[in-house]
Formats: C-alpha cells, sequence, structure tokens
C-alpha cells in the first residue's frame, strides 16, 4: 500500500475540514514506527498505548516538516483498518493466497470475478502489490479496536506525562486497595520488568511452595521494585499486576497447547496461519490480543506460574515443529 497516495479527510486543530494526501513515503514511515512499537511490547489489550502514537506523530512532523494533527493520524488508521479488514476477509475464501514473493493476494481469474461481483470494495486488491501487509497484520492483527484507543489519546497522553510515567508507558492497570479506594497505576516496561526478574529469582531461589510464593518473598520483591522505580506501590499492586499475568499466562497456555500455534523464540511471539487464528478467536476473543503482539516476559511468567513444566515442553514441541 505504499506505491500510492490517498486522500483523507481530516480536521485541523481549529476544526476547518482539508483534504490531506498521504504518500507512499509517509505510508511507510508510520507503518514502520508503529509496527516497532510493537515489537518493542507496547500493544495493550485495546491497541497501542497512547505514548507510542504521539510519537509517531512527533517523528513524522519532524521527518517530513509537517503539522498533522491526532486527526490525520486517526483518519489515516481509519483507512488501514478497512482495507485490512478487506484483505483479512479476502484471505479466508478458498482460492485466494498471499503470495510472499510478489507481495500481493493471489488468486485465479474467475475467482476473482466471482468474489468481485458481490464484493466490490475488494477489486483494489486484485494485482495490486501490498507492502505494508505484515506491519497491518502487526499493528492490527485480529484487534481492530485501534482507532477507539485513539479518541483520547492527547488527554491520556498528557496525563501519562504529568504522572511522570514517560514515553515508556506499557500498560496500565486498575489498582484497587483495601481501602476501596481505586488508583490508577500505569506500568512501564521498566516496572514489568524488574517486578518480573525478582518474582523469578525468589522461585529460583526455592520459596515456590506447592506452585505459588509466599507473602513474605513479596516483601523483598515490593522492596526491591520501589527502590528501583522511586515510587511507593503496596502489595495490592503486586497482586492486581500478579492476577493480570495469571490470566495471561492461562490464555497463553491454552493457546500453545494448540498443535497449530507455535513459539516463535526469535520473535518472541506465538505464531500461526492467519485461518488458524481466525477461527480460534471465534471461539476464544481473549486470545485475539497476542495475535501479533511481542511477549518479552513468557520466560518469566512460565517460571512463575508454569506447574510441572507443561508449558514448558509445550513451547519445546511447537519449537521443533516449527524448525522441520
Amino acid at each position: 500500500m505504499y506505491r500510492k497516495s490517498y486522500q483523507t479527510l481530516s480536521s485541523n486543530a481549529k476544526g476547518k475540514g482539508n483534504y490531506f494526501q498521504w504518500s507512499s513515503a509517509m505510508d511507510c514511515c508510520l507503518a514502520k514506527l508503529l509496527a516497532e512499537q510493537v515489537r518493542k511490547g507496547n500493544k495493550m489489550d485495546n491497541g497501542l498505548n497512547p505514548a507510542a502514537y504521539m510519537g509517531a506523530l512527533t517523528v513524522i512532523n519532524k521527518k517530513f516538516g509537517l503539522d498533522l494533527t491526532k486527526e490525520h493520524l486517526m483518519n489515516r488508521l481509519k483507512n488501514w483498518e478497512k482495507q485490512f479488514g478487506i484483505l483479512k476477509e479476502l484471505l479466508a475464501q478458498r482460492g485466494f493466497k498471499w503470495d510472499e514473493k510478489q507481495r500481493m493476494v493471489v488468486a485465479d481469474a474467475c475467482v476473482w470475478k466471482d468474489y468481485t461481483m458481490p464484493h466490490p470494495d475488494a477489486r483494489q486488491f486484485q494485482e495490486r502489490p501490498i507492502d505494508n501487509y505484515e506491519e497491518l497484520c502487526i499493528i492490527i492483527g485480529n484487534d481492530q479496536a485501534i482507532v477507539g484507543c485513539l479518541e483520547n489519546v492527547e488527554e491520556t497522553y498528557m496525563q501519562s506525562v504529568a504522572s511522570g510515567d514517560g514515553l515508556d508507558a506499557a500498560s496500565s492497570s486498575d489498582i484497587h486497595s483495601d481501602d476501596n479506594h481505586v488508583r490508577n497505576l500505569r506500568w512501564t516496561d521498566a516496572m514489568d520488568y524488574y517486578l518480573g526478574k525478582s518474582l523469578v529469582e525468589k522461585v529460583k531461589e526455592g520459596h515456590k511452595m506447592d506452585n505459588a510464593l509466599p507473602w513474605e518473598a513479596y516483601d523483598t520483591v515490593l522492596s526491591t521494585l520501589n527502590e528501583k522505580i522511586g515510587f511507593v506501590l503496596m502489595k495490592d499492586h503486586i497482586r492486581n499486576r500478579l492476577k493480570t499475568w495469571k490470566k495471561q499466562y492461562g490464555t497463553l497456555r491454552d493457546l500453545l497447547s494448540h498443535p497449530d500455534f507455535k513459539w516463535d523464540r526469535t520473535r518472541k511471539m506465538i505464531i500461526a496461519d492467519d485461518s488458524v487464528w481466525t477461527n480460534y478467536v471465534k471461539a476464544h476473543p481473549e486470545a485475539r490480543t497476542f495475535r501479533g503482539r511481542v511477549i518479552e516476559n513468557y520466560d518469566n511468567l512460565c517460571t512463575i506460574f508454569a506447574n510441572n513444566d507443561d508449558v514448558a515442553e509445550a513451547v519445546r514441541n511447537s519449537m521443533k515443529v516449527q524448525n522441520k
């Protein structure tokens, strides 16, 4: 989708409507920037975190000497989501397949003719190279809620900056303390890293009993985490973070128990054919968040939560199948 320019209806800061033409170079830049943010682990359950979008906007404006706003980016992503939806439906049909060498969807002429008659919006992809298809799979994947996440991106971004979270924020959780007070704590990559590292060390030291760590071990973890990040966290914060991790781990475990899903150690993500993902997430919608998503802390999750190395064995088996 880089070889053609598009006119996207946007709004400037003053509310005046204007047409902005995206060049192939700008499309290429935006797709690579957002895909890189996903690979860094900056994709939350409902899309990339706000800081990732604002960072991409800053880079594009600087590189191309523009003054784009959130609305320009939002309209572009709406366009991409629509295109990706059409492509996904195409590749789910019998007779269509992805040609990696030509970078396009291919099928016999009669197949194209029969399909585009009731689906004329798919005609645009016939014999057309789609250079950013891989980036679209990573950015959008099976989660089409990205634009909705952008609606309050500037407000959320400014709140995160004001609270000291900066551009490295990776995800956020609602933390409920015992006094029924609700706090919004944004867990950064660094916080997740130190928490995971500290918990894994406790497991390796032999503190795990009956598949769980005693709360005395968490006291040390809490002290280390507060010292590293300069916050004053409580056990409730860790407890809620672990609830999130445990839920994610259960979803990952179920995914890897399926014979068609494999663990890609190099990219640190779960991979499968598009048709496999599509069929699986229809029955298990909670799994769509891991499609095309880098899972940096997967090894730590296995150490902290795994029972009898069953998941580690599943990963090893998937690696054997992948390497054949």
